[in-house]
C-alpha cells in the first residue's frame, strides 16, 4: 500500500511538472507571437510614413500644401517639430508660421497603418481663409443642426459622414478647440485655431484628441487603397474602433 501511495505520488508531481512546462511554453509562444505582431507593426508604420514624408520633411522649407499644414494660409513655414506617439501610432507635431499672414499655429499629424477615407472637418468660423474649405470634395451636412452650426464637412463620399462622424465623434469635436481635422491618404491631422504655439499644454491637448477620436469612431482605416466607387464597401465594418497601436507602451 506504501508503494502504491509513492508511485501515486511520483505520478502527481510528475504530471504538475508537465503542466508548468506546457504553461512555460504556451507563454513563451504566446511572447514570440506578439513580438512578431509588434514588429509587423513597426514595419507597416515605418513604409507608412516613408509613403506619407510627413515624418521625414525638413523642417526648414515652406510649405504649399494646405491638406500638410491644415490651410487658413497661402504658405506656411514649421518653425518647431517633435516627434510624438499618439494612441500607439508615429505621429509629429510641428509649430508653423503663415508666410503670408504672419500666424502660428500647431498641427498633429498621425501616421495610421492604413488608407483613409478623404475627410475634412474645418470650423465655421475660419470659412474664406485660404484652403477653407478645400476645393477638392463635396460639403456634406451631417443632419446634426448644432454640429452643423459650427463646423463644415467636406468628403469625397457622403456617406463617409455618417459612418466617421458619429454622435460621440462629433460631440468630441465640439469639446476640442480645433479649427481642423482631416483624413486623407494615411493621415489624420488636426490643426488648432491661430495664436497657438507648440508648447508642451498644446501637444498633450493634440495627442488627448487625436487619441479621444481614434478610440470612440468606429475603425476607418482600410487595409488597402480602394478602387474607384468601391470606398465604402472597403471600410472595415462593425462599430469597434480602430485597435490601439504598438508604440509608446509595451
Amino acid at each position: 500500500m506504501h508503494a502504491v501511495a509513492l508511485d501515486n505520488s511520483a505520478k502527481l508531481v510528475a504530471y504538475t511538472i508537465l503542466g508548468l512546462a506546457v504553461v512555460a511554453i504556451t507563454a513563451l509562444f504566446a511572447l514570440q507571437l506578439y513580438r512578431r505582431r509588434k514588429e509587423e507593426a513597426r514595419k507597416a508604420a515605418a513604409a507608412a510614413v516613408a509613403d506619407d514624408g510627413r515624418l521625414s520633411r525638413s523642417s526648414s522649407a515652406s510649405v504649399t500644401d494646405p491638406l500638410t499644414f491644415g490651410a487658413g494660409a497661402m504658405t506656411a513655414s514649421p518653425t518647431n517639430r517633435r516627434e510624438t506617439v499618439a494612441y500607439g501610432y508615429l505621429g509629429v507635431a510641428e509649430e508653423y508660421v503663415g508666410l503670408d499672414t504672419g500666424a502660428c499655429w500647431s498641427v498633429l499629424s498621425v501616421t495610421l497603418p492604413g488608407w483613409l477615407p478623404y475627410l475634412v472637418i474645418d470650423h465655421r468660423s475660419v470659412l474664406g481663409r485660404p484652403g477653407v474649405p478645400p476645393a477638392a470634395g463635396s460639403q456634406v451636412p451631417t443632419g446634426d443642426e448644432a454640429f452643423d452650426e459650427n463646423f463644415v464637412v467636406v468628403t469625397s463620399e457622403p456617406a463617409v459622414v455618417s459612418r466617421v462622424l458619429t454622435s460621440e465623434v462629433r460631440g468630441l469635436l465640439a469639446h476640442f478647440p480645433l479649427q481642423r481635422v482631416s483624413l486623407s491618404g494615411r493621415t489624420m491631422l488636426l490643426r488648432t485655431f491661430d495664436d497657438n504655439k507648440l508648447t508642451d499644454t498644446v501637444m498633450q491637448g493634440l495627442e488627448l484628441a487625436a487619441s479621444e477620436l481614434l478610440s470612440t469612431a468606429p475603425a476607418f482605416v482600410m487595409e488597402k487603397r480602394p478602387k474607384i466607387g468601391e470606398l465604402v464597401a472597403s471600410l472595415p465594418s462593425g462599430a469597434e474602433p480602430l485597435m490601439r497601436g504598438f508604440y509608446g507602451s509595451e
